[in-house]
């Protein structure tokens, strides 16, 4: 995989906005040695000029230090010498670079190319972003997202082939490459072999699990042109109802927002959700959830885990993703069947507890006895067809939840003279029930080698039925008391006092679903030199509270006035 023509943004674009006119400029340089994507933006800060280039261009060029006072443009024609850059138009405004290596599929006459796929053996899946370079050439690539690669323009003989991923071993081999030619050469790399010292011969290793998703998170951000966080999603295993806000809890950078127990929403830098987007596989999803009917922002009751390889934080946008998201986007990347290099079925079947379950049903407000522990099941299916040219990827889920929601809340009077005391108590029994079901559908058709067609589609359905039975002992205000002037934090005394004294019942036995689906087809072109994608998208998301027609009902309030009473309790704190 080649990486896409994006402008190296940041410092070395919007910092020089202000560009110098083109007579002699003579600047102070202190540059190291480093690879072309640092130092080319570092020398357009020193050097004060505005400097474009194609990320691929600079990708797997090194320049050299260069240090002292100098011209700039002379400065950069010595940064560049010896290397496959140049200046390909310099307007007195902006310099433009662009790269003199043939792009791939461009094989210059008299040379050849070398193509392949990158295995990893551990897992038995091809891995993208592997890094694949042509030693004492300057010619390098990434994999593609079913590990493949092609390096062109090599001169006919031998080559030096070396292949590195996170995690494993990396591999060096010699390939000739013949003249107006394609040779094959495939990698299958291995975990790296420890020497066992005389006292450790004995001892045998037995490896009862595996999961590369750290790996492959660390080398998309290499592979990345934008600052990004990835995380893998068999980072932290099953999620209890296949609940991204679980997951998210764990990612650094994100802060959630909570309705009771449950995560419904994402900050990111600390901004409102509204100005952070959630896509998955790039796409848009529609708005309509109990936390916000009105606004733009996602909400996770909306969205499940199922079927998603990887979870995306982009912290700055890219040029092909919408620009509303001045918080940042996250993205959710669906499993993708070329990974695999065989047939993959799996079945799991499980059970949902919490720490208020029991094996026992429970009787709950309404009057009838409920399970508190609830099965759960996830079905994964992939495979490659049609000569492997037809990848489909199918994953769904079940889980069942039930939560007790307990709640006791005191209330403080912050009265004039100083004095601070209690004014009402609440206690509410709210055991809530909660399901999702989910289904994600991958399938991609390779038309050619550059020209791919895919189709992403993601259901899910979360309904969550819930008993709130909030009690009140109300004898005040926060600004004033019904208790006795001989009142205590830990011993109240109340009066009756009409309705300023009280007891008062709010009783709801409520149901919603949210449904909400996305379908996603996509036409994508992806060549050396140039991309381009065309997408579509259709997403629909419900929210449907029952109303007293299914014995539902939002609200019963009753009160009971004229009382007195006296409330103890052992501490203050208690």
């Amino acid at each position: 995989m080649s990486l896409r023509d994006t402008f190296l943004s940041g410092i070395a674009v919007s910092a020089l906005a202000i560009a110098t006119p083109a007579h002699a400029q003579d600047r102070s340089f202190d540059i190291p040695a480093q690879p072309a994507v640092k130092a080319i933006p570092e020398f357009a800060r020193q050097a004060q000029i505005q400097i474009v280039g194609a990320a691929r261009d600079l990708d797997g060029v090194r320049l050299p230090a260069i240090k002292g006072t100098m011209d700039a443009r002379a400065a950069l024609r010595r940064l560049i010498a010896g290397t496959p850059l140049a200046i390909a138009s310099d307007d007195g405004q902006v310099v433009t670079l662009r790269s003199t290596r043939p792009r791939r599929g461009d094989t210059a006459p008299g040379k050849g190319a070398v193509e392949g796929r990158v295995l990893n053996t551990v897992t038995g899946e091809f891995v993208r972003n592997a890094d694949i370079r042509v030693a004492g050439m300057g010619i390098a690539t990434t994999s593609d997202d079913d590990g493949s690669f092609r390096l062109s323009d090599l001169p006919a003989g031998e080559a030096v082939i070396a292949v590195s991923y996170a995690g494993l071993e990396s591999a060096q081999v010699h390939v000739v490459v013949a003249p107006d030619q394609v040779a094959r050469q495939d990698f299958a790399l291995r975990p790296p072999s420890y020497g066992a010292s005389d006292s450790d011969a004995a001892q045998t290793v037995t490896v009862v699990g595996r999961r590369q998703g750290q790996a492959a998170a660390i080398m998309e951000r290499r592979a990345a042109v934008n600052a990004k966080t990835v995380v893998s999603a068999d980072n932290y295993g099953l999620q209890t109802m296949g609940d991204v806000g679980e997951f998210l809890k764990s990612m650094p950078g994100l802060s959630l927002d909570d309705t009771e127990v449950d995560a419904t929403a994402v900050r990111i830098g600390g901004l409102d959700p509204k100005y952070s987007t959630f896509t998955v596989d790039g796409a848009r999803l529609a708005t309509a959830t109990s936390n916000n009917n009105n606004g733009r922002q996602n909400s996770f009751e909306q969205m499940s885990i199922t079927g998603i390889e990887s979870i995306e934080l982009n912290n700055t946008l890219t040029a092909n993703m919408d620009a509303d998201s001045p918080g940042g986007n996250i993205n959710l990347r669906s499993k993708y069947a070329f990974e695999l290099a065989k047939r993959r079925i799996q079945f799991q079947v499980g059970a949902v507890g919490t720490s208020d379950s029991g094996f026992s049903r429970a009787y709950f407000p309404d009057d009838r006895k409920h399970p508190r522990i609830f099965p759960s099941a996830q079905f994964s299916y992939a495979d490659v067809f049609l000569g492997g040219t037809l990848g489909v990827s199918v994953n769904a889920s079940h889980y069942a939840n039930y939560v007790q929601q307990d709640r006791i809340q005191t209330d403080w009077s912050y009265l004039a003279n100083g004095r601070i005391i209690p004014y009402q108590l609440m206690y509410r029994p709210g055991p809530k029930i909660t399901h999702r079901d989910a289904i994600n559908v991958a399938a991609d058709y390779k038309i050619t080698k550059d020209l791919a067609l895919s189709l992403r589609s993601t259901y899910s359905f979360y309904d969550v039925e819930y008993f709130n039975q909030y009690t009140y002992l109300v004898f005040g205000t926060a600004t004033a008391t019904q208790t006795t002037a001989d009142s205590t934090p830990t011993h109240i005394v109340v009066k009756p006092n009409g309705t300023n004294t009280r007891l008062a019942t709010q009783y709801s036995h409520r149901y919603a679903g949210t449904p909400a689906f996305l379908i996603t087809p996509k036409l994508e072109y992806r060549g050396d030199r140039w991309e381009a994608t065309l997408r579509g998208s259709y997403s629909t998301s419900q929210f449907n509270f029952r109303d007293t027609s299914k014995g539902f009902f939002q609200r019963t309030d009753s009160w009971l006035t004229r009382i007195g009473f006296t409330l103890d309790r052992a501490a203050q704190d208690a």
